[in-house]
């Protein structure tokens, strides 16, 4: 059995068409189990509705004292699941029809723990207007799945195109102190975990663009954006530096970390933690110039040679 696990905030008016799409399923040995982060539009009465019909679905309220986010939510329904497989899943998203058949299949025909497919994303309500393809994130032809080209972003993937085996997760869960990012954080673990997985090239989720999407919002506020990439970049290092995890990995969080900071020209807290690193990385004088640009030429509007020379030292190397 696959458990496809929802988090939903105030979601009325989509959480139908993506609960729907998953009753129409070509596979039908599922349950789904949504986690509700509080909403208050009338989300928890639309989810009922599904629920009097098909007892498949299951709904759990996120109690008060639990962190608010989808993090804290997914954890809670990684929790109560009894599948034996995993599937996340957003709340205003569309599964193709034969999503789960194909993905499960390509699973079980081999040696795999998980399974990668492919996501477009589409012009919210028109779900034939596809606007996103996300290429840039599905470079496997030039890349293997390995930690190192997961951390260092050389590939990626969106949260609905993972399905894997649930022990996975016996001790691996979402980092509930990050506002973004967590499935960045989520898979860099897991890639260091295992790298036992098969891509599936093949669409099978569409993805809602629309204005009230938390990327949407985020990506409205640069600063807001700049903090919680260098909190979720910090964690993240953190974390792997726990673990059995290759040099080259933590260097790869580290550059993205200083480059996130070199093009918004913003700091943050985490900024002495990032800068030690890069000393260590990069050197002395590297150092000196990143923060002589960020701190004086930036705000002369001056130094676009120095910046562009420092942003090609921050190229993470191809492995």
């Amino acid at each position: 059995m696959i458990s496809i696990i929802i988090p939903v905030f105030n979601r009325v008016d989509l959480v139908k068409d993506t609960l729907g799409s998953i009753t129409q399923q070509s596979y039908q040995n599922w349950e789904c189990v949504i986690v509700d982060d509080g909403s208050t539009d009338g989300s928890q009465n639309a989810i009922q509705n599904f629920i009097a019909i098909d007892k498949r679905f299951q709904f759990i309220q996120r109690p008060q004292e639990v962190q608010k986010g989808a993090p804290s939510c997914r954890n809670m329904g990684l929790s109560h699941a009894t599948g034996d497989y995993i599937q996340f899943f957003d709340s205003d998203d569309i599964m193709i029809p034969s999503m789960l058949e194909d993905k499960l299949a390509l699973l079980e025909s081999g040696d795999y723990d998980y399974v990668i497919s492919k996501t477009h994303g589409f012009q919210h309500p028109n779900v034939s207007d596809i606007i996103v393809s996300y290429d840039k994130y599905y470079r496997f032809d030039s890349f293997g799945i390995t930690n190192y080209n997961y951390v260092s972003q050389h590939i990626n993937w969106l949260t609905p195109d993972f399905l894997g085996k649930s022990f996975l997760f016996e001790n691996l869960r979402f980092n509930e102190n990050l506002k973004s990012g967590q499935e960045f954080n989520l898979f860099s673990k897991l890639t260091l975990k295992t790298c036992k997985a098969v891509v599936l090239d093949k669409i099978t989720t569409l993805r809602r663009m629309h204005d009230s999407s938390i990327r949407s919002k985020l990506n409205k506020d640069s600063k807001k954006l700049v903090k919680q990439k260098s909190e979720l970049f910090k964690e993240t290092y953190v974390e792997l530096s726990e673990s059995e995890v290759n040099q080259e990995s933590l260097d790869s969080i580290i550059l993205q970390m200083a480059e996130n900071y070199l093009v918004n020209s913003h700091v943050t807290n985490e900024f002495s933690f990032m800068i030690a690193k890069l000393i260590s990385i990069k050197g002395f004088l590297f150092a000196i110039q990143y923060c002589a640009y960020l701190f004086i030429f930036s705000k002369l509007n001056k130094g676009f040679s120095l910046k562009k020379n420092l942003l090609n030292g921050l190229v993470r190397d191809e492995l």
